[in-house]
């Protein structure tokens, strides 16, 4: 629930003492705090904070653009890692059946993602361009979120499965109709980091020929 404006913006009063007591004698010192809801009035301009966050007190230099916010924002509790989750993509709808999409998808699994880009792009297939989006999102999502090389990154696996279909008819010769089924797919990608099976291959071909070569 937000704070009356009648009451005007929450201000330590002891903290705001302090502030007053260091600005007249020209004290620099770093003022410890426990009061994370105090609003930040101009007096706190170019002062600088010890904010407690629960566990340690971090270091908060006040600037003018942080007038009216809380000391509470600029100490955070928490560490930021990395986001969880899989390296996955999910695509929900496409207006392609999925025996088409399974066909393409068959093409590119367990390959490089790099690899699998540029084969989807030239292919001459309706679910190329679908399939190619998916694989390039996640592709962004383990890149930006996740901090891995895109190199390294091979296609674990990708799941297509049936969506809603859509029945519609087509009128025929003596007042008949045929049935018409548009079928619709959801399109999972997920990725992994390895070496996929032909630069493995490539690896053992490599160390079959030093074994045979005969040595000088």
């Amino acid at each position: 629930m937000a704070r009356s404006t009648k009451k005007g913006p929450y201000v330590d009063p002891k903290l705001l003492q302090k502030v007053l007591r260091a600005h007249n004698t020209n004290d620099q010192k770093i003022i410890k705090t426990w009061a994370r809801a105090c609003q930040i009035p101009p007096e706190f301009v170019g002062h600088t904070f010890a904010v407690h966050n629960g566990k340690i007190f971090i270091p908060v230099f006040v600037s003018e653009n942080m007038v009216g916010h809380r000391l509470g924002e600029f100490a955070l509790t928490r560490k930021f890692k990395a986001h969880g989750g899989k390296l996955a993509k999910d695509a929900a709808a496409i207006r392609i059946s999925p025996k088409k999409v399974n066909l393409v998808a068959g093409l590119v699994r367990r390959k490089s993602v790099l690899s699998a880009l540029d084969y989807l792009q030239f292919l001459p297939k309706g679910a190329a361009r679908p399939l190619r989006q998916v694989i390039l999102s996640a592709l962004s999502n383990a890149v930006n979120n996740f901090k891995q090389d895109k190199k390294k990154l091979v296609i674990k696996s990708i799941t297509v499965s049936s969506g809603a279909t859509l029945h519609r008819f087509r009128p025929v010769s003596r007042g008949r109709a045929h049935p018409i089924r548009k079928r619709s797919s959801h399109i999972s990608v997920e990725l992994e980091v390895g070496t996929t099976p032909e630069t493995t291959t490539a690896k053992n071909a490599k160390k079959i020929i030093k074994k045979a070569s005969p040595k000088s």
